[in-house]
């Protein structure tokens, strides 16, 4: 993965039966590579990505494409 340095969050697309949806992740939560997201699931997934949580096994991956790295202030 590309390290940028104070930039903790990753803004990616996501695509859905021909739909796409844009979302805010922890930039840890992508692969190597950039193009799969380890998404959480269930209560607190939003504290989650506010703590920047290392992914868990259980997380389901999603096929991503990276659109940008941003700071705090999305």
């Amino acid at each position: 993965m590309i390290q940028v340095p104070g930039k903790p969050f990753a803004v990616v697309e996501f695509e859905e039966k021909g739909k796409k949806f844009v979302s805010v992740i922890s930039k840890n939560w992508l692969s190597n590579a950039n193009s799969i997201c380890a998404w959480p699931s269930g209560p607190n997934s939003h504290q989650k990505l506010v703590s920047h949580s290392t992914p868990e096994i259980t997380w389901q991956k999603y096929p991503c494409h990276l659109l940008k790295f941003s700071g705090n202030n999305i």
